[in-house]
């Protein structure tokens, strides 16, 4: 599994993170993936269309491709830890 971020997060230390903006992703970016998880999140009306730009840039990436796409909510209400008592928030 390899996570893509597009910066870092404090007190987030994993190997296997590429550091990209979204837009920036190219095909050989997510080759051999069996599945790409969307947890952008954008909640500033000022951001919104990253939502949009992001996901059509995805698809034209995954297009033709056996990788499947799953969309979640933002990656700031995603649990980091096991013990699901730490999220990431904006840091």
């Amino acid at each position: 599994m390899t996570g893509v971020a597009h910066r870092k997060h404090r007190g987030l230390n994993y190997k296997q993170i590429l550091f990209k903006d979204m837009m920036d992703l190219t095909r050989a970016d997510i080759s051999g993936m069996d599945a790409e998880v969307d947890a952008v999140g954008a909640w500033d009306p000022m951001n919104e269309a990253v939502h949009y730009q992001g996901l059509l840039h995805v698809i034209q990436l995954l297009t033709g491709t056996p990788t499947r796409y799953l969309k979640v909510g933002g990656a700031n209400t995603l649990y980091i830890n096991y013990q699901h008592t730490k999220i990431l928030l904006p840091a």
